[in-house]
């Protein structure tokens, strides 16, 4: 399983939460390298736009895609997943401003009890 955690500004609208989900969730499953897997999940997160700082900004409008992988994925994944999400962030004329994201790591699964 492919787990993927997006995390959205909630000033988004709410059609964004499933629509970019499931594109974000086929095309992580049509990677080569995942047909092998059960599929991928999204849990989608909404995160004030002040829910995110640095240390000399206050409110940067962000959209994070955390994705934890069990086998090794292409290389390249953090660079389309970032296109993909600018892709559909400018086709929905909601880029303004919006950093994306993107994380790949190793999934921990805890040991059988």
């Amino acid at each position: 399983m492919i787990l993927v955690d997006l995390y959205l500004p909630d000033d988004l609208p709410i059609d964004v939460d499933a629509e970019l989900g499931q594109s974000l969730a086929a095309f992580v499953e049509g990677l080569p390298d995942s047909r092998d897997s059960d599929g991928c999940m999204v849990y989608v997160h909404r995160l004030p736009v002040y829910g995110v700082v640095t240390a000399t900004r206050e409110g940067v409008r962000a959209v994070r895609v955390h994705v934890a992988v069990s086998q090794p994925l292409p290389s390249g994944l953090p660079l389309w997943l970032r296109e993909l999400v600018g892709r559909y962030l400018h086709d929905r004329n909601l880029e303004h401003e919006t950093e994306v994201v993107v994380q790949v790591a190793p999934l921990e699964m805890p040991a059988p009890v």
